[in-house]
């Protein structure tokens, strides 16, 4: 038998894969990245919107400046339907928080994949938006973000009104009526 006959296993030989290059690193940090900055935006907006009172929104319109007129406008359009905004960036923070740990684990080994992914979802994905978005300037942050929710609308359209749809029939329209006439 000669040495030929079993050639060494060398990363490139035929049937052996070549490790990861950079450029496949760089595409899966970048990746990551995203899917952080989405799940950042997506919690915020969360927090942010659905908190978002009624009554504020409507006093800002009559009573405030052009600029929070302007951001009264644009939240009133956003908070219309309460169930299906939150079912829409929930849609965004699930997709957002699944793939983040597919592409940390394509840069890390398995248990540190794991500890890194929920030590980046908690602190980016949770804690500093919650602090960002419930602050002074939360409907400024909020309304800024606008098109951003417009385009989330769209996208998860027809996932978010199947949803919306069983929501509704199980449980009701909600309604941002606080007191009825008799309370008053």
């Amino acid at each position: 038998m000669s040495a030929d006959a079993n050639p060494p296993m060398t990363p490139g030989s035929p049937g052996v894969p070549l490790g990861p290059t950079w450029q496949t690193t760089l595409w899966n940090f970048f990746m990551a990245s995203f899917f952080l900055v989405c799940s950042f935006l997506a919690t915020g907006l969360t927090i942010g919107l659905t908190s978002c009172d009624s009554i504020q929104i409507k006093i800002m319109k009559k009573c405030g400046n052009e600029e929070s007129k302007a951001i009264a406008d644009k939240l009133a359009i956003l908070i219309k339907d309460r169930q299906f905004l939150l079912i829409t960036l929930l849609c965004f923070n699930s997709t957002a928080n699944e793939c983040l740990p597919i592409y940390i684990n394509k840069l890390l080994p398995g248990f540190q994949a794991v500890m890194v992914s929920v030590f980046l979802c908690l602190i980016f994905g949770e804690v500093i938006p919650a602090t960002l978005f419930t602050g002074a300037n939360k409907y400024k942050l909020a309304a800024s973000l606008a098109p951003l929710v417009n385009f989330l609308f769209c996208f998860y359209y027809p996932l978010s009104i199947i949803i919306w749809n069983v929501l509704v029939r199980v449980f009701g329209k909600s309604s941002d009526l606080f007191f009825n006439r008799t309370e008053l």
